[in-house]
């Protein structure tokens, strides 16, 4: 094989990666644990799988424990983002696999403790398809 079109095609291969795949009709959320200290932050990440829509984190904020929204990194890229608090993240078709990475920023003064944020997928926009919910946990240690 030439050496252009084998760069060619690990090219296409690290730009497709998520988007193809064996197809579920049900998403898969795998939630991330992560511990921080008072007045740090972390990243917190999620791992899903047929996935046409996601969403992290809710509506309702947690006083002192902040997800980052505007800092998130989600791989592959959504086609379109719906700026609402959370983001809402939509692909034009489901992807196989979806990462994101959400920097978590907690207060001096939060007290410690186990707080949780919802985590979304669904498999399309349609309100037959299936939807499913997990949390992601910020536990806040001394």
């Amino acid at each position: 094989m030439h050496k252009p079109l084998l760069s060619l095609t690990l090219l296409f291969c690290v730009v497709t990666a998520g988007c193809t795949g064996t197809q579920s009709d049900t998403p898969t959320v795998t939630p991330d644990t992560v511990t921080v200290s008072p007045g740090d932050s972390a990243f917190l990440w999620v791992r899903a799988t047929d996935v046409a829509e996601m969403r992290v984190g809710s509506a309702q904020e947690i006083p002192g424990v902040e997800l980052a929204h505007d800092d998130a990194m989600v791989v592959p890229r959504p086609d379109f983002v719906e700026e609402s608090l959370p983001p809402h993240w939509v692909w034009d078709s489901p992807r196989h696999l979806v990462l994101v990475r959400v920097p978590v920023r907690v207060a001096d003064d939060v007290t410690p403790g186990t707080y949780q944020f919802p985590v979304a997928a669904r498999s399309g926009s349609l309100p037959r398809d299936t939807e499913v919910t997990a949390n992601v946990t910020v536990v806040v240690d001394p």
